[in-house]
C-alpha cells in the first residue's frame, strides 16, 4: 500500500524500490524502516513510498529496534547531503527575497562555499548535482548547480580561484531576480505567453538591481549577472550586446544556465539527456557562445575516464572504454553482462542518458 512520507513509521517494511531523485535506489525493496531511512526520505523530498500493508497508519507504529544488513543500509554521500543543504537553504533566501528582504551576498557566498571547494576537488562530483532533480525546488537547484557548473567551467579557461569564486557567486545571484517575477509565471506548467516571458526577460535586470550597491560583489560580476542572457551573436537580452562587450563571466554563467536547464524537469518542460543537451548545444547554438565557453563545457561534462559507468537513453548500462577526440560526446561503451562494444558515434539517436556513481 502507498503511504504518504510523514506517515512511515520505524518498522515498516519497504515493498517498492525507493527512487528519491537518484539513479539508484535510496531505499531497496525488503528494507525495513529506521530512524535513518525516515530522515532520508526527508532530505530527499519523498513524498510517498510503498510498504507492506500493517493496519492504521495514521496511528504511530511502535518502534521496532532491529540490526540493518550491509544491504539496508541507507549509503548518502557526505557531498550529496551538504549540496541538497545548500539547495535548501538558498530557497529560504529566495523566499525572502519575494517578501522584499534584500539580499544578504555574505550569506550566498557562504552557501556556495559550503560545496564548492569540494567539487573543484572533484570535478566529477558536477554529474551527481546534474542529476539531482526536483521540480518543485528547480529554480533552488538551478541556482546552485549553475553556480558550481559556471566555477568549473571557469577553472577550464585558466580562471584562478578567487576570481573564479566571484564568477560562481555571479551565477548563484544571476537569477535573484526571479524573486521579483510573479509566482503564477515561475510555476506555470504551460509555455509562457509573450507578454510573459517579456516580463521574465526582466530578471536580469532586476537581478543587478538587487546587489549592484553590494561591496563583496566585484564590479565584472555584476556585469555578468545583467548580461547573463546575452549572447555572443546579439540575440539575447535585455540590450543585445554582442561580441566582446559581452563579458566573459556572462557567457559562462550564460552557457551553463542554459546546460542545466535543458537537463532539468521543469514545471512546463521535460529534461533531456545530458550528452544529448551538449550535442544541441554544440549545434543549435553555435555562434551564441565563443569557441573556448563551449569547449570548457564540453570538456567539463564529457571528460569521462575509462571505466566510468553510464546509463544509455536504450536502456543499456555499461562503461567507457574509449573517448575519440572528435566525438567527446559519443565514447564507446561496453555493455554490462556482455562482451558487446557499443559506438555511440555511429549511433546516432542514442545519447548516455545519465553518468552512474
Amino acid at each position: 500500500m502507498k503511504i504518504k512520507r510523514q506517515d512511515a513509521r520505524v518498522g515498516h517494511l519497504v515493498s517498492e524500490d525507493i527512487k528519491g531523485m537518484t539513479s539508484v535506489p535510496l531505499i531497496m525493496k525488503g528494507t525495513v524502516l529506521t530512524d535513518q531511512h525516515i530522515r532520508a526520505l526527508r532530505a530527499f523530498n519523498v513524498q510517498e513510498l510503498t510498504i507492506e500493508s500493517v493496519g492504521d497508519l495514521l496511528k504511530a507504529s511502535p518502534p521496532v529496534h532491529h540490526e540493518a544488513s550491509d544491504e539496508q543500509k541507507v549509503e548518502i554521500s557526505p557531498f550529496l547531503t551538504r549540496y541538497m543543504k545548500s539547495v535548501e537553504d538558498y530557497k529560504k533566501e529566495f523566499v525572502k527575497w519575494q517578501s522584499g528582504i534584500a539580499v544578504d551576498i555574505a550569506k550566498i557566498r557562504e552557501i556556495l562555499l559550503s560545496v564548492l571547494a569540494e567539487v573543484q576537488e572533484s570535478p566529477t562530483l558536477i554529474h551527481t548535482v546534474i542529476q539531482v532533480q526536483s521540480k518543485p525546488d528547480y529554480f533552488y537547484h538551478h541556482a546552485m548547480a549553475t553556480a558550481l557548473l559556471s566555477t568549473l567551467i571557469g577553472k577550464k579557461l585558466g580562471i584562478d580561484d578567487t576570481q573564479s569564486t566571484q564568477l560562481g557567486l555571479g551565477a548563484a545571484l544571476s537569477n535573484c531576480g526571479m524573486a521579483k517575477i510573479s509566482s503564477i509565471i515561475l510555476k506555470k506548467e504551460r509555455p509562457l505567453t509573450e507578454k510573459e516571458f517579456s516580463e521574465v526577460k526582466m530578471h536580469p535586470v532586476y537581478s543587478y538591481k538587487m546587489i549592484k550597491d553590494s561591496p563583496l560583489v566585484k564590479s565584472e560580476t555584476k556585469l555578468a549577472i545583467l548580461q547573463h542572457h546575452e549572447r555572443y551573436d546579439g540575440t539575447g537580452y535585455p540590450s543585445r550586446e554582442k561580441g566582446d562587450r559581452v563579458h566573459l563571466y556572462a557567457q559562462i554563467i550564460g552557457i551553463a544556465d542554459i546546460f542545466h536547464a535543458m537537463s532539468s524537469d521543469r514545471f512546463y518542460k521535460t529534461k533531456q539527456p545530458i550528452f544529448k543537451v551538449l550535442d544541441i548545444i554544440r549545434k543549435d547554438h553555435f555562434g551564441q557562445f565563443p569557441p573556448q565557453v563551449v569547449t570548457g563545457l564540453l570538456d567539463l561534462i564529457s571528460g569521462l575516464s575509462t571505466g566510468t559507468g553510464v546509463r544509455l537513453t536504450s536502456g543499456h548500462q555499461g562503461k567507457v572504454v574509449f573517448t575519440q577526440s572528435s566525438s567527446p560526446t559519443r565514447p564507446i561503451i561496453k555493455l554490462d553482462g556482455t562482451e558487446e562494444l557499443f559506438d555511440l558515434s555511429k549511433q546516432q539517436d542514442v545519447h548516455i542518458a545519465e553518468v552512474l556513481s
